[in-house]
């Protein structure tokens, strides 16, 4: 938690915290003509879609470090050869 940072980098990503707001302000006289159920599934797979996307976030961070830390203490033959030493 030492590298914590409160906004996102690079900058221009933060700007994605204004599509609510642009949102509410161009459907506020003409409102989308969504059901109750449409609006549900579609916010179902909003959520879903995030949790996927969290998910492989932090499973391909784990193995870049854990790649890492194969590539610093094994010899190459031994990482090319999944284990089996190579002439």
């Amino acid at each position: 938690m030492g590298n914590f940072r409160l906004l996102a980098h690079p900058w221009w990503v933060n700007l994605l915290l204004l599509v609510p707001l642009v949102a509410y302000f161009l459907f506020r006289r003409e409102k989308p003509q969504l059901t109750s159920r449409e609006l549900l599934i579609s916010a179902m797979f909003a959520l879903s879609f995030g949790f996927v996307e969290g998910a492989v976030a932090i499973y391909l961070r784990s193995e870049i470090v854990a790649s890492a830390e194969t590539f610093r203490s094994k010899p190459l033959s031994v990482i090319i050869g999944h284990g089996a030493i190579l002439p």
